[in-house]
C-alpha cells in the first residue's frame, strides 16, 4: 500500500498530492485532494505514542478555542479529537510503524523576523488560550510541568561539557538558584488563576504568520503548568532574537498585549515574574542539554543562547 492509498483511506478522499514538509523523527506531510482541500499529516513513530495520546486528549480544548476565538485557526483535530490510525507501511515504504494525526491546512505567510508589534500579538493570543484553559481546570488527564522538571535540569547541566566550561561561581549559583526556582513554583501554588492548560513550547518556530495575525501551532507538549511559564518561554525567545536595544520594549509589548486581552491578571504575578523569566531560561536548557539534542549546541546561536540562559539562572 502506498502513502497516497493509506491517506486516501484515512481521509476518505482521493489524495493527489503528498508533499514532505519535515522528515525527522516526526514526519510532517502536506496532502491535498483534487478539489484543493488540504491537510497536514503528522506521522509519529510508536515510541512517541504518549505525544499522540496527549494531542487526542486536548482535542476538546482546541475545539473550544476555535469556537470562542475562530480567528486563531488552530490546528484542531478532526472528528472530535483527532484521527489515529496504525500506519503500517513498513514493507512498501521502508518506514517503521507510525501513528498519524490529521489537521486542517492553515495558509500562512513566509516567516518574518520577530518585531515588537508581533510580541504584542503573541501576548494577546496567549491570553486567549489561557482564558479557555480556565474552563477545563484539570479535567483532562495530561502531564504537569512543575518543580520536579526544573530540579531535573541540574543533573543535565552538570553532565554537559558546555556547562562545565563556565566559571565555577556560575555553575554553583546556577545549581542553588534552581532550588530557589522550584520553591517559587510551589509558593505561587496551583490555584485556577495561576495554573492550568498551557502550550509550554511557544518558541518562535511554533507561530505561523497569517493574513489575520499569528497562529500558534504544535500543541504536542501541552500540559498543566503555571500560565507565567508560557509568557516566560516567549520572553526567552524575545531575548534571543530581538536586538539588545529592543528587548525591553519587546517584553513590555508582550505584557501589554496579554493585559489588553485579559483584564484580570492576579496582582501577585508581577512579584513572581523575575523568577519565571529564569524558569523560562531553564526550560530552554532542558531542551539544549538533553542528550538526544547534542548536535543543536553546535549551532552558534543555540550555543550562545544556552550560555545566556545559564547566566540568567545563575544571576542572584
Amino acid at each position: 500500500m502506498s502513502i497516497q492509498q493509506a491517506l486516501s483511506i484515512l481521509l476518505k478522499t482521493e489524495i493527489v498530492l503528498v508533499q514532505t514538509l519535515k522528515s525527522v523523527d516526526i514526519v510532517v506531510l502536506k496532502v491535498e485532494n483534487a478539489r484543493g482541500q488540504a491537510w497536514v499529516v503528522k506521522l509519529y513513530p510508536f515510541h512517541k505514542s504518549e505525544s499522540v495520546r496527549k494531542i487526542a486528549e486536548i482535542g476538546t480544548y482546541l475545539q473550544r478555542v476555535n469556537e470562542r476565538f475562530p480567528e486563531l485557526q488552530l490546528q484542531s483535530n478532526t472528528n472530535d479529537g483527532g484521527i489515529l490510525f496504525d500506519y503500517g507501511l513498513a514493507r512498501s515504504t521502508g518506514s517503521d510503524l507510525r501513528w498519524a494525526m490529521v489537521y486542517p491546512w492553515i495558509s500562512h505567510l513566509p516567516e518574518q523576523p520577530i518585531t515588537v508589534e508581533l510580541c504584542a500579538q503573541m501576548g494577546r493570543v496567549m491570553a486567549k488560550l489561557h482564558q479557555v484553559s480556565r474552563d477545563f481546570d484539570r479535567k483532562l488527564p495530561l502531564t504537569q510541568i512543575d518543580h520536579h522538571l526544573i530540579a531535573a535540569i541540574g543533573p543535565l547541566a552538570r553532565a554537559h561539557p558546555l556547562f562545565q566550561g563556565l566559571k565555577e561561581a556560575t555553575q554553583t549559583n546556577f545549581q542553588s538558584n534552581l532550588l530557589q526556582l522550584c520553591a517559587t513554583m510551589q509558593a505561587i501554588g496551583y490555584a485556577t488563576e495561576d495554573y492550568g492548560l498551557i502550550h509550554s513550547d511557544l518558541h518562535w518556530g511554533n507561530w505561523l504568520q497569517t493574513t489575520q495575525g499569528l497562529v500558534p501551532i504544535d500543541f504536542d507538549e501541552t500540559a498543566y503548568g503555571h500560565y507565567l511559564l508560557d509568557l516566560a518561554v516567549v520572553c526567552n525567545e524575545i531575548q534571543a532574537i530581538l536586538p539588545p536595544d529592543e528587548q525591553q520594549e519587546g517584553e513590555r509589548a508582550l505584557w501589554a498585549g496579554y493585559k489588553a486581552q485579559n483584564k484580570h491578571i492576579p496582582s501577585h504575578w508581577s512579584a513572581y515574574w523575575p523568577a519565571f523569566k529564569k524558569i523560562g531560561a531553564a526550560l530552554y536548557l532542558n531542551w539544549a542539554f538533553a542528550p538526544d539534542n547534542a548536535a543543536v549546541l553546535e549551532v552558534e546561536k543555540v550555543r550562545n543562547t544556552a550560555v545566556r540562559c545559564v547566566e540568567l539562572v545563575a544571576t542572584p
